[in-house]
């Protein structure tokens, strides 16, 4: 089989081995992706070579960018054996065409953009840019006009790419750190930054560097990235974008995408404690570590189509790729965890995808994909349940009994009957939920779980055979809980542990010492617990209680609670505008009671207002009335130690 050229990105691998191959020739048969119960993997287009990014236009039609230079277009399933143009580009190392957008007013102006490299020659030096074609039909008509020249390239890798239009009608450019990371940090160049521009080239006014960077750099709305080789819109959803920055070797992040926002490479890589020497910099709203399996993340897109086509677990999820692991994943974007990040925290949509690349929504509701390794693309349709769910397990202890189970369902229906297959005992819907417990008469069971999407019911899960012979509760004590971690916010301590089967409560021993218990506070069965307390060093163990008695304590957590000035401060604050409002969205702080926003007229005032919002973490605010000018907004929270450092700050731009 004969390579292709090579597509080197740290986007793609890292270091020493910053460069792969990817075989032109494929194999006949290509083993299909793993995609979760009811779902199926179908072909929509193959014959792409070296596919870098894709991009469905207003019309429906997939245009798909080749490292090589040819825009392709995929119509009415089929790739069109005419390229939409071929650029001349400088395809070494991740080099080349790169990204595609179209523009907002497409349907009357036929603009479509694109991002690539040109090559050096005696005039230039080589360096990426953004040009416009005018459509016609499946063809450009005539050639390209420039509408933005980046900084010039010393290296063939971070050279980012992906460009699409925001909500606001601006266009926005995703620049890698061209392999110099001090490149990220400054704001003399544009280079590991995201950049804002108007439709035309020109910069915004309102961008949040515009009175303090100088010439081209006013562009710049947001900065210390390492390459953010792909990132998503989700109008209407917060994060209002997420930002996919591939790492230098240990971490990959997901961004929430915020004006101004410096996400610190490569000052920290992965997650950081914002109460630290990093208090200026944005944490990833998520991030997973580096194993042997995976090297780069890629694609991204938010799901939330118009036309609904998957259960609806999936709405409003953040879907990514891995392009060394392989797989899509999907995490719910609106959570933000505590410090430190919780990585796991993740759900698989798919494994086994050749080299993925790009993620899109079509306007079917099917998430789409790029694969690379094979030159195609794959769409995930939904069909219901064809398969049950997976893994059910069950726990006895006296009467109580507990069944755990996995799936991908919106609800879940339990069976039990007196002999193996049969219902005749228990036939009901639970709900959302992967878990039963509760205590059952004697006898002997035999349980078993379906899926239920979308009114059709999949077949069952494995059974499980469930033995009761006594009405007590209990016959022994539970299990000692695990994983006990403590964290503290200020004044406020919040302690954390994994749940112990057939425990109805647990007992929380503190002490001021290693090992002493001072204080025990019997607790419900919820597996965690937040109590105010004097400034001190606490240690504490948790055990769990039945009927039948207590377990042997935990592991022992200690934590120090004292009042300092970031005693609850909202580690990220984001807004924007539309519909006639501003909209404010934050953290949630641990020891905040409630929170404060600020507005000024200037960085760091409050001499507009003050306003107690409450324990609400967000809040929109109607623009009608409201003088034009720039307003500098900021939230605060209230604790037991007074009220915290403020967050970051939002620019709000009123015409």
């Amino acid at each position: 089989m004969t390579p292709s050229s090579t597509f080197v990105r740290s986007v793609l691998r890292r270091a020493a081995a910053a460069a792969f191959v990817v075989t032109a020739l494929m194999p006949a048969v290509v083993a299909a992706a793993t995609l979760p119960p009811g779902f199926t993997e179908v072909l929509v287009a193959q014959g792409l070579t070296n596919p870098t990014a894709m991009q469905f236009a207003p019309d429906g039609r997939l245009f798909v960018c080749e490292q090589g230079g040819a825009l392709r277009v995929i119509k009415g399933g089929v790739l069109l054996p005419t390229p939409f143009a071929t650029l001349a580009v400088d395809p070494s190392g991740e080099r080349g065409l790169l990204g595609v957008a179209f523009d907002p007013d497409f349907a009357t102006n036929q603009y479509v953009y694109v991002y690539h490299t040109v090559p050096t020659s005696p005039s230039a030096t080589a360096h990426n840019r953004v040009s416009r074609f005018t459509a016609n039909g499946d063809v450009a008509a005539g050639s390209d006009t420039l509408i933005v020249k980046l900084d010039d390239l010393s290296a063939t890798n971070h050279n980012g790419g992906a460009i699409q239009f925001g909500s606001d009608g601006k266009l926005y450019i995703a620049v890698g750190d061209n392999a110099n990371s001090s490149n990220a940090q400054t704001l003399a160049n544009r280079h590991g930054k995201m950049l804002r521009y108007n439709s035309n080239g020109t910069i915004p006014s309102d961008n949040p560097f515009y009175n303090t960077a100088s010439g081209e750099n006013r562009a710049i709305w947001a900065w210390g990235l390492r390459n953010p080789f792909t990132f998503a819109f989700n109008p209407g959803g917060s994060p209002g974008m997420a930002i996919n920055d591939v790492g230098g070797g240990a971490w990959e992040e997901v961004n929430a995408g915020v004006a101004g926002a410096n996400y610190s490479w490569p000052n920290t890589e992965g997650d950081f404690n914002p109460s630290g020497a990093t208090a200026s910099h944005t944490r990833p709203r998520y991030a997973y570590q580096n194993d042997t399996s995976t090297c780069a993340i890629t694609g991204g897109t938010f799901y939330n189509p118009a036309a609904n086509a998957y259960p609806t677990e999936y709405r409003g999820m953040y879907f990514f790729a891995d392009f060394c692991g392989g797989w899509i994943r999907y995490i719910d974007p609106t959570v933000v965890q505590p410090f430190p990040l919780q990585p796991s925290l993740f759900n698989t949509f798919a494994t086994g995808i050749s080299s993925p690349v790009d993620l899109k929504v079509g306007a079917d509701g099917a998430i789409y994909y790029l694969a690379r390794g094979q030159g195609r693309v794959y769409r995930a349709v939904y069909q219901g349940p064809t398969a049950g769910p997976t893994g059910l397990t069950s726990f006895v202890n006296g009467a109580f009994t507990r069944l755990r189970w996995m799936g991908s369902f919106s609800s879940y229906r339990l069976e039990a009957g007196t002999g193996p297959g049969l219902a005749n005992l228990v036939n009901v819907d639970l709900g959302n939920v992967t878990a039963f417990e509760g205590l059952v008469p004697p006898g002997t069971y035999f349980v078993r779980v379906r899926g239920v999407s979308g009114g059709a019911v999949s077949p069952p899960s494995n059974e499980v055979t469930v033995s009761i012979t006594t009405t007590a509760s209990c016959v022994t004590p539970p299990p000692v809980p695990t994983g006990l971690v403590a964290n503290a916010g200020g004044l406020l301590a919040a302690f954390a542990w994994t749940f112990s089967p057939g425990a109805t409560g647990y007992l929380l021993d503190a002490g001021s010492s290693p090992g002493a218990v001072e204080v025990t506070l019997p607790l419900g069965p919820a597996v965690g617990f937040q109590t105010l307390a004097p400034p001190g060093t606490y240690y504490a163990r948790v055990r769990a209680r039945n009927a039948c008695g207590a377990s042997a304590p935990s592991n022992q957590a200690s934590v120090t609670l004292a009042c300092s000035p970031t005693a609850g401060r909202p580690s990220f604050f984001i807004g924007g505008k539309g519909g006639g409002f501003a909209t404010f969205n934050w953290a949630t702080a641990l020891g905040a009671t409630s929170y404060r926003l600020q507005v000024g007229t200037a960085p760091g005032i409050a001499d507009i207002a003050t306003v107690d919002v409450g324990t609400a973490t967000t809040v929109s605010v109607p623009l009608a009335g409201v003088p034009p000018r720039t307003y500098y907004v900021r939230v605060v929270g209230v604790t037991a130690c007074g009220v915290s450092a403020p967050s970051s700050e939002f620019a709000l731009v009123v015409p």
